[in-house]
């Protein structure tokens, strides 16, 4: 009888090591984390107020009103005239941006349904493209450096829990 409680003991504890971890601190959740600020690049810049960031945010929208028109120019010309490298380098400019977490706490959560909160601090840097970077770096305010360069630091807060769709092991959500 003993030997059958020690059992179901050592099988319990086998089972609970092979429950899913929802860990802020895992790689694949920082690097879902910054996927996720990547896709709502001009997003969480808008948001922003950190003063490094000021020449990104201004970026944000002189990229917005550029890619509406060149979308606009686009449909209208027929010809092709339009120069589409500029187009290009607006849809590039946050796939080049660089993200790096500084720190990373995980905060109390709701143990019971696997969820865990968490808050990152997470440093941006990105070079602005050349159309752009000569007219931002008159404007010494931006923090647009020599090179085109501008960086800061960003807070963010999210969650990971598990994906009760089915479609991954689990789902981050952010807040900035």
């Amino acid at each position: 009888m003993r030997a059958a409680q020690v059992y179901l003991f050592v099988v319990a504890v086998v089972l609970s090591s092979c429950s899913p971890s929802y860990d802020c601190r895992t790689k694949a959740v920082q690097d879902r984390l910054i996927a996720v600020l990547r896709d709502n690049f001009y997003d969480v810049l808008r948001k922003s107020d950190a003063p490094g960031l000021r020449g990104l945010a201004a970026m944000a929208g002189v990229a917005g009103l550029v890619a509406g028109m060149a979308e606009m120019a686009d449909q209208q010309n027929a010809e092709g005239k339009f120069d589409r490298s500029i187009l290009d380098q607006l849809r590039a400019f946050p796939q080049s941006a660089r993200f790096s977490l500084n720190s990373l706490t995980e905060e109390d959560g709701e143990q019971d349904r696997n969820k865990r909160s968490c808050r990152a601090n997470v440093h941006i840097e990105a070079t602005i493209p050349d159309q752009f970077a000569d007219a931002l770096r008159q404007l010494p305010f931006l923090g647009v450096n020599a090179r085109g360069e501008v960086a800061g630091n960003i807070d963010v807060q999210f969650t990971v829990q598990p994906d009760l769709s089915g479609k991954a092991d689990f789902v981050v959500r952010a807040t900035w």
